[in-house]
């Protein structure tokens, strides 16, 4: 008697098996329709590409993978270039950005010069609001070092950041709201969240940046994802300006002045070393009562307790 067990072959589907059995009294075949089903497992290609001086990371590396599986893509720009978008079958700024292996995909990576150093080319500065000077001061943004103006990950709207003269900012970014358990339930968050680190600040000093959002945005809260000095593990915060530690965010309008105090809460570090690295971002909050801060472009300042510490 022969018993099979196992069926291979390159195309998926429903089979149907003959079983031949032979012994002293004879060989019986007995045809069994729709018998063993057979699997296999699709695989899809990723093809990257840049345009510009840079280089893109996959995780998990490789180039092929099975279907359904999450990449992540890390644009690394070479010195002097910042990354300036995705194209082909991934759009926006996000950076690092995702993609679902459902197929095929081709996607590119644009790499332009930044004179600056704030990790956004001058290319994509230069095409903010006001001809290229976010932060309305007759200067380029793209001529200054503590300036930076870009694109949301999503590619829908630009934003600026403005920190102290005599600092400088780099790694400014865009990218999604993070995904882990204990995001505010309330909170929209339009413009997702924003990188970026502010040097020269000075050890254990204060400093503060201005974040410029599209006109007429209502935003009335800001929160971040990331440790503090009472909670070293990653999580989720409220940030708004505290009386006591003098940290955290002031609402105005589209205007909002994030302070910091080197080392301490909101500096993602929580090491005083002259360095801020912030990831946050702004919101909307369903469950604050009183309505929105005004939303011109003077008045409203918003000043509330922060949650979540």
């Amino acid at each position: 008697m022969y018993l099979l067990s196992e069926v291979q072959g390159s195309d998926p589907g429903t089979y149907t098996v003959s079983l031949e059995v032979s012994g002293p009294g004879g060989t019986d075949t007995e045809t069994k329709t729709n018998y063993i089903t057979v699997t296999t497992q699709i695989q899809y290609n990723l093809t990257v590409n840049t345009e510009g001086s840079g280089s893109v990371t996959l995780d998990p590396a490789g180039g092929t993978y099975n279907a359904g599986t999450e990449v992540e893509l890390t644009p690394v720009p070479d010195t002097g270039w910042a990354f300036n978008g995705w194209s082909g079958d991934l759009s926006g700024y996000s950076n690092p950005a995702t993609t679902i292996m459902d197929t095929d995909k081709t996607i590119t990576a644009t790499f332009d010069v930044d004179g600056d150093d704030d990790g956004i080319s001058d290319a994509e500065e230069n095409g903010g609001p006001n001809n290229g000077d976010g932060n309305s001061d007759t200067i380029q943004d793209s001529d200054q070092e503590y300036v930076a103006t870009f694109h949301t990950q999503d590619g829908t709207n630009y934003v600026t950041l403005e920190s102290a003269a005599g600092t400088t900012l780099a790694g400014c970014s865009a990218v999604s709201t993070p995904s882990a358990n204990g995001a505010p339930s309330d909170v929209t968050f339009s413009y997702d969240f924003f990188n970026f680190t502010i040097n020269g600040v000075g050890v254990g000093n204060g400093t503060a940046l201005i974040l410029y959002l599209p006109a007429g945005a209502n935003i009335n809260t800001y929160w971040k994802y990331g440790p503090t000095p009472t909670n070293a593990n990653p999580h989720w915060y409220e940030f708004m300006y505290e009386s006591s530690t003098q940290t955290g965010a002031e609402i105005n309008g589209n205007k909002i002045t994030l302070h910091f105090i080197d080392g301490q809460r909101g500096d993602d570090d929580i090491t005083a070393d002259g360095i801020i690295i912030d990831q946050g971002g702004p919101g909307t909050d369903s469950s604050i009562s009183g309505g929105l801060p005004d939303n011109g472009s003077g008045g409203g300042c918003f000043v509330r307790a922060a949650y979540g510490r």
